[in-house]
């Protein structure tokens, strides 16, 4: 079962590099989306419907009726000239609700360990696929949407640079070999330098020295300090060999410093969502009590901003999105497990959780410019993720329990 399980993990995992859509329409389709209802279901025959009957996965599915009927009201009472986009982003709840459940069963079979490998694998073949795609595209540098990154395949540029930044992380504080640490996570940083995903970027840097921090052994800080210098060396006089300097400072600047020295203002820098903001603020102070509690569906955003001629289905924060979308009842829910498993990894730090931390800290700061979470492709992610933070205590027991056994052989 062991065995059969793995592999449920890995053929989920595969899906993110190799996804494509299978059927468009009313919401495209993914290879992804097909493969979690078939494993779901596959896993609910063979638990005879314990899958289900877990306590955190009766939450889930309670969090996910709750969301489901207030998106019902919500098309039958205020607004039916949303209902394609609140069936696609239900459809989307219910995939990451799926996952979870899934999770949630198979982990005493799936360690950890198992998992972080199978990740860093799957990262690389993402990251191969666009090199091999998109040559064009990733080594330009450029900030115009037409010109960057866009992996539609993996959800777009900045989630393929998240899940870089998370194998960045399970590399540089999970992996033992020190050689493939290095190699490894230079290559995923460099990848999400050249993705020019501003979110990823900063969210990794933070997410590094924050994790390094929390460690109890100062060996991975010195470690972090020795390799970054490093590496800004050898980018620098690589740059300079090149002549390319120049041109990587200007797009830098482009990028990244633009707003502070006035070449932009505040609301071209974030691409119009200082417009699309006002308007959600707009909408919810003078919407309807019921939409102040229960939100205004699952797919109740959608805004065209003129400025910028582009459409947004989400405010890119995950606390603005959740309230909008699914109200204050559940922002007050969401706020109230986020700080739970944030006390849970500070009050028994450990070895074994470095790299889950390192996770947990890059992931929420990224949902706070990043929509992951409703990305069709790749938003049960932070499902199968969630799994492992609320159970984190347990990874540490399994652990002794191995150590126990082998004591007691010996």
């Amino acid at each position: 079962m062991k065995l059969t399980y793995r592999a449920l993990l890995t053929i989920l995992m595969l899906s993110i590099p190799l996804n494509f859509i299978v059927i468009e329409g009313i919401g495209n389709v993914y290879l992804s989306t097909l493969i979690i209802f078939l494993l779901f279901g596959w896993v609910l025959i063979v638990s005879n419907g314990k899958l289900v009957l877990k306590n955190n996965a009766i939450v889930a599915i309670l969090i996910f009726l709750i969301a489901a009927v207030s998106t019902f009201i919500n098309v039958i009472v205020f607004d039916s000239s949303l209902v394609n986009f609140q069936i696609t982003n239900s459809v989307i709840y219910l995939q990451v609700t799926l996952v979870f459940l899934i999770v949630n069963y198979i982990f005493n079979w799936v360690s950890l360990e198992y998992f972080f490998k199978v990740f860093i694998v799957i990262a690389l073949i993402a990251a191969i696929r666009v090199w091999i795609e998109e040559p064009n595209h990733f080594f330009e540098l450029s900030v115009y949407w037409t010109k960057r990154i866009e992996a539609y395949f993996i959800g777009g540029v900045n989630n393929f640079a998240l899940i870089l930044g998370v194998a960045l992380i399970i590399s540089f504080f999970h992996l033992r070999n020190l050689k493939l640490k290095i190699i490894l996570s230079i290559i995923f940083f460099v990848t999400i330098v050249l993705s020019m995903s501003r979110g990823a970027l900063l969210g990794v840097i933070l997410t590094l020295f924050i994790t390094s921090l929390y460690d109890t052994n100062r060996k991975t800080f010195k470690l972090l300090i020795k390799s970054t210098l490093f590496l800004i060396l050898s980018v620098i006089v690589f740059l300079l060999i090149t002549d390319n300097l120049q041109v990587v400072i200007d797009k830098v600047h482009e990028r990244f410093f633009s707003l502070f020295t006035g070449d932009q203002d505040l609301n071209v820098f974030f691409s119009g969502r200082g417009d699309l903001l006002l308007n959600m603020f707009e909408k919810m102070f003078n919407a309807p009590i019921f939409q102040l509690f229960f939100g205004h569906g699952n797919g109740g955003i959608d805004f065209f901003d003129v400025v910028n001629n582009q459409r947004y289905e989400t405010s890119h924060n995950i606390l603005i999105d959740v309230i909008y979308r699914n109200g204050l009842f559940l922002l007050i829910l969401y706020m109230a497990i986020f700080i739970q498993l944030l006390l849970m990894f500070l009050k028994r730090r450990s070895k074994d959780k470095l790299a889950l931390f390192g996770i947990f800290v890059f992931f929420h700061l990224e949902l706070l410019v990043n929509p992951i979470l409703f990305a069709a492709q790749v938003g049960w992610l932070y499902a199968l993720l969630m799994v492992y933070f609320l159970k984190q205590d347990a990874i540490n027991e399994k652990r002794n329990a191995k150590i126990n056994v082998s004591i007691s052989n010996n």
